[in-house]
């Protein structure tokens, strides 16, 4: 249910950003149900729904995280600052765009589902960042070749094997090394992916600020 186009703090005139208001909706109901796709993998090995294809087990959870999700979570925001600019209130909870429902913040339910959009479309994704990362060096990576040597995840690789993506594997070795039928943990590039997973968060952190500042900063002077 959009609301009134003409009440302080609305979103923008249905004509003129209904588009974006539906995008941003879309990307980040996305984003939220890959990151719990992505927590119940790592916590169980199971998938919340069977939409997302997985090869792999838990132990690649982390990357999927790091790499696709810092993607998609980008996207989420940065979505989130185009509409923010637009949106004009006195109070965060006006200039906070909600999920699908636009229910009139001044009420007592119309605030819940701000605060609650704010948890599942700002807070979760810095969270699962947080969280992931601290679960990424639990695991090991490998040479994927004959025998399967140990390597370090920070291994300065020549670059040009970015041509031969597999030659090097991310998971838990151990498992590996007891059966090599059925487990081949996760194509990785060290050194190269990790720093490009850095650079990634470090993106997905400065743009969330940033949506951050324009929600909750206060109303912005014309």
């Amino acid at each position: 249910m959009m609301s009134d186009e003409n009440a302080p703090g609305s979103l923008p005139r249905l004509s003129e950003r209904a588009g974006l208001f539906y995008l941003w909706s879309v990307l980040a109901s996305f984003n939220i149900i890959y990151i719990l796709n992505i927590w119940l993998l790592d916590r169980t090995n199971q998938k919340l729904i069977d939409v997302f294809h997985f090869d792999d087990t838990w132990e690649s959870a982390p990357i999927f995280m790091l790499s696709f999700g810092s993607l998609v979570t980008l996207a989420s925001f940065l979505t989130l600052i185009g509409l923010a600019k637009r949106i004009d209130g006195a109070t965060w909870a006006y200039r906070m765009p909600p999920l699908w429902v636009d229910i009139d913040p001044a009420t007592p339910l119309g605030k819940f589902w701000r605060t609650a959009c704010v948890v599942l479309a700002l807070v979760l994704p810095f969270a699962a960042h947080v969280h992931f990362w601290r679960r990424f060096d639990r695991w090991q990576a490998w040479k994927n070749e004959g025998v399967h040597e140990a390597v370090s995840l920070w291994e300065r690789v020549p670059f040009s094997l970015i041509l031969d993506w597999d030659a090097h594997r991310y998971g838990d070795l151990s498992k590996r090394l007891m059966s090599d039928d059925g487990f081949g943990g996760v194509s990785y590039l060290p050194f190269w992916q990790p720093l490009l997973m850095i650079i990634l968060t470090a993106l997905v952190v400065a743009i969330g600020l940033r949506a951050c500042v324009l929600v909750f900063a206060g109303p912005r002077k014309r």
